[in-house]
């Protein structure tokens, strides 16, 4: 489990998380786009690996406080200082990955870096015991 939903209820508000602190210790990023779409993401940037969001914040735009390189609430690349007209730039590679991630009752928010099954199949027992 990573957060609530009650956690990120506003417009272009972000939301940083540790994906199992102490274990894996992955750098993850919940967000919510202006049209109020949850997404999770890496929180590490495609440039030179730095954290990109350290704290609770609601701000207009994702930037990397190393490089400049600036990314949509989807986590895709939408630009870099001095790197227009580079070629073969962006590239796929640049995006912020894409973390698997589902709730359970519409409220409790779970991620998984390679889920080896769906969420509803991980919950099932528990959400049958209290149900």
């Amino acid at each position: 489990m990573i957060a609530h939903k009650d956690d990120i209820r506003l417009s272009e508000q972000l939301l940083p998380q540790v994906l199992l602190p102490g274990f894996l210790d992955e750098p993850i990023l919940l967000t919510r786009t202006k049209d109020h779409q949850l997404r999770c993401l890496s929180n590490v940037c495609t440039h030179r690996g730095n954290i990109l969001i350290d704290h609770h914040c609601t701000q207009s735009q994702m930037r990397c406080r190393y490089h400049g390189k600036r990314f949509k609430w989807d986590g895709t690349f939408v630009a870099m200082p001095e790197f227009s007209g580079v070629e073969d730039f962006p590239a796929e590679r640049d995006h912020l990955p894409k973390v698997p991630f589902g709730d359970w009752h519409e409220e409790f928010l779970f991620a998984a870096i390679q889920p080896s099954v769906p969420l509803s199949e991980f919950l099932k027992g528990m959400t049958t015991r209290l149900s």
